[in-house]
């Protein structure tokens, strides 16, 4: 990529890595993608702004965040973040919700855990849930094939969606519904 745009004369921006990025988790690479995020943070990267570059840096490392194979892979991809002053989003910890659920297909308690964990840390870094979050968290707790939930799992779900309809004066979506 640096070689085909040096040629025109061209440097790559952190948007250009998070494109590079975001192309390598969908194509089942999530560490060629990790390590090439980190060596062009390393040489220091910029578009324009501190802003712009902070964008492109959580679009980069949220992609990554629910490609990971392990779950335990997805959380050192937040704390990375996290120990380089990334920003996380509201749709960074949707993705890690995501990864939850996906990740931990069967084992009721281990997935009740790490959701509760994963809306924690996002309250922790004192991120507002979207409808988004809130609908990955419900269904964290609650869906997937030959998935029953344990009892508390129901009673979070039931919470957050409690909690949402408080939000939005009693109007709650109809995609939490579903």
């Amino acid at each position: 990529l640096k070689r085909r745009l040096s040629v025109h004369g061209l440097k790559p921006t952190p948007r250009t890595h998070a494109a590079l990025a975001m192309a390598l988790t969908t194509a089942g690479k999530p560490r060629l993608a990790l390590s090439r995020l980190r060596a062009e943070m390393a040489q220091g990267a910029h578009i324009h702004t501190e802003e712009e570059d902070q964008r492109a840096w959580t679009a980069a490392y949220t992609a990554l965040i629910r490609s990971w194979p392990s779950l335990s892979e997805s959380w050192e991809c937040l704390e990375e973040m996290q120990k380089n002053n990334i920003k996380r989003t509201a749709y960074t910890y949707a993705e890690l919700l995501v990864a939850c659920r996906l990740r931990i297909s069967r084992d009721a308690a281990a997935r009740e855990f790490q959701v509760t964990r994963a809306w924690n840390a996002m309250r922790k870094d004192n991120i507002k849930p979207s409808v988004i979050c809130y609908n990955a968290a419900i269904s964290g707790y609650l869906a997937g094939d030959d998935f029953i939930p344990t009892p508390n799992a129901v009673s979070l779900a039931l919470r957050l969606v409690m909690e949402l309809g408080q939000e939005r004066k009693d109007r709650i979506p109809v995609s939490t519904l579903n």
